[in-house]
């Protein structure tokens, strides 16, 4: 059963192993779990704390958390240096502190060429949205 977090219920989504399983296949190299950075952006600290251990006990090991969507685009361009093909994976809380602006503001920044590793946005919202601008390689409600 999924993990729900104060009402909010954003992580554990029964999908969320599979968004990281298809963030891996976009670079079409194959990866361990151990080695995938992983970035979960909460204002919440209970939701964030439960997002992470949760990815911890599915063998994510490198799990950075912050609480905004600017701290996660600093996390995200601090990480540009490690590693360079391994994947990056952002999980970003699309709640009204966090907004879609973060989104936006990789998505301009991947189509300038600034990352040299692409991290893979999944939006996350305690309700079900849809976007005319979509920001996000996924999102789950």
């Amino acid at each position: 059963s999924p993990l729900i977090c104060g009402g909010r219920g954003w992580l554990y989504h029964p999908r969320a192993m599979q968004v990281a399983a298809q963030a891996s296949q976009r670079k079409q190299q194959p990866f361990e779990k151990s080695d995938v950075d992983v970035v979960v952006a909460d204002d919440e600290d209970i939701c964030r704390a439960a997002a992470a251990s949760a990815l911890k006990r599915f063998g994510f090991l490198h799990v950075h958390e912050v609480e905004s969507g600017a701290e996660a685009l600093q996390k995200i361009q601090a990480l540009q240096s490690s590693r360079a093909q391994t994947p990056l994976i952002v999980f970003l809380d699309v709640s009204e502190h966090l907004s879609h602006e973060s989104g936006r503001r990789v998505q301009a920044l991947l189509e300038q060429k600034q990352f040299q590793r692409e991290p893979f946005l999944v939006g996350l919202s305690d309700r079900r949205w849809q976007s005319a601008e979509h920001s996000f390689h996924y999102a789950m409600p």
